[in-house]
């Protein structure tokens, strides 16, 4: 995934969209880490019904909130260092849903939850390069997402064993 100059995307999600069957969300919590005033991973990418559990590893007081109602609007309130609340987003979403996460005590926070239908979605990696497995065959709709771009998508044709390279150039700000 590049942007529209070729430069690779680090932490876009591409993601396959109208996956069917039933795809239960993980069981474990899925973790958003607070350290060093930041927010690790930057955007964390889950599936509708997942728990994300938000420690905080820093030596001082966070707090979690999202103003996006996927989030429901929630508020973590204000928590001390070594404490771990969660919250399980389950609003579902028509394609990809995202919430933006802050901290109103250090308001340079900001980090990304990306919500989806199925487990078949990955977040690339600093060259921008991604990898989904097993994805059953079919035809579907596979996207790509970014923060600071709309998303992307196409349809593409999965087949039995075989690599299938896709490539997204993201053009379009948000």
């Amino acid at each position: 995934v590049v942007d529209r100059h070729g430069s690779p995307l680090v932490d876009a999600v591409v993601f396959f969209n109208f996956v069917a069957g039933d795809w239960p969300a993980p069981a474990e919590p899925v973790s958003m880490h607070q350290e060093d005033l930041t927010f690790s991973p930057h955007v964390l990418p889950i599936m509708n019904g997942s728990t994300v559990s938000f420690p905080n590893d820093d030596p001082v007081l966070h707090n979690v909130f999202t103003p996006d109602s996927i989030g429901r609007n929630f508020d973590l309130g204000t928590y001390p260092p070594g404490t771990t609340p969660l919250y399980q987003f389950d609003n579902p979403c028509s394609i990809v849903c995202d919430a933006v996460m802050l901290c109103n005590i250090h308001p340079d926070m900001e980090a990304y939850v990306v919500v989806l239908q199925n487990p078949f979605h990955a977040r690339t990696d600093a060259d921008g390069r991604y990898r989904i497995a097993d994805i059953p065959v079919g035809e579907y709709m596979i996207g790509a997402w970014h923060e600071l771009y709309e998303v992307d998508s196409l349809v593409v044709n999965v087949e039995a064993e075989k690599a299938l390279p896709v490539d997204f150039r993201l053009r379009n700000f948000r």
